[in-house]
């Protein structure tokens, strides 16, 4: 039988001085699974997905992973369940697509000993999955925006994490690369089995890609349900505070939020 890895939130709460920037989160993400995390500018969400990539403790409540609290994970252990992608790029501009990608093998690698060989095959093998082999000897400060997403996302992937954390990695991005990255990502989500959560702000896009919809609001979850129920009028309301008119799409029949 399958082991069912989970990453969890129990009761989990933070502030910075007085003010309350998450309250009692409970949340379940399971592998397989492509989680939107929406919401209104300083609602949380940055917040909720570095608390889940341990890039902050948490101050109150519990987050585990497959039972276990994430504090008591050693961090190689804990990077090779869990990958994060945070808004701001690390620096990679010295170096090439291919050396990129096989930073994402250092949380495999021992004190004294890495398996070069292997790593540089994985690391291909990422490359050619997220159609960005042609840069493996090209500076990465040289792409494009939509080139440089995927091949982060290529890095994410030769960490061999079950989860992946991404904080608004569309934002820099035209529509085009909006919508082909997102793909991308679906894909990883689907055919690879990995839990993907990502920060978002176009709901149109989160419910025509994601499975689930996480939404907070000045740090409540108010909403946590399929994609497909997350797309009303009413809803759309609740978590923006804007009017918006529901329309089937001409083509797919997907529900689609007009503002």
């Amino acid at each position: 039988m399958d082991i069912i890895i989970v990453l969890k939130t129990s009761n989990l709460n933070y502030q910075i001085q007085n003010k309350k920037i998450l309250n009692n989160i409970n949340l379940e993400f399971a592998k397989g699974e492509f989680y939107a995390l929406v919401g209104h500018n300083g609602s949380g969400k940055s917040t909720l997905i570095k608390l889940l990539a341990a890039q902050i403790k948490n101050q109150s409540g519990e987050i585990s992973l497959n039972g276990k609290k994430i504090e008591d994970y050693a961090k190689k252990e804990f990077a090779k369940s869990v990958a994060y992608l945070p808004q701001i790029l690390p620096d990679a501009s010295h170096l090439t697509g291919l050396e990129l990608v096989m930073a994402g093998r250092y949380a495999h690698g021992g004190r004294y000993f890495t398996d070069k060989e292997n790593d540089a095959k994985i690391a291909t093998e990422c490359l050619q999955i997220t159609d960005t082999l042609k840069f493996k000897d090209q500076i990465v400060s040289t792409l494009s925006g939509g080139e440089k997403s995927r091949i982060f996302l290529a890095m994410l992937l030769a960490q061999e994490s079950d989860f992946l954390l991404l904080d608004e990695p569309l934002a820099p991005l035209d529509i085009a690369h909006q919508l082909s990255v997102m793909a991308l990502i679906k894909k990883m989500a689907k055919e690879l089995g990995k839990c993907v959560i990502i920060v978002i702000h176009d709901i149109n896009l989160a419910c025509s890609h994601c499975d689930k919809i996480i939404a907070l609001k000045g740090g409540e979850l108010i909403l946590n349900c399929p994609s497909s129920e997350a797309m009303s009028a009413e809803k759309i309301k609740e978590i923006y505070g804007v009017n918006a008119h529901i329309i089937a799409h001409p083509k797919t029949n997907l529900l689609t939020a007009m503002f």
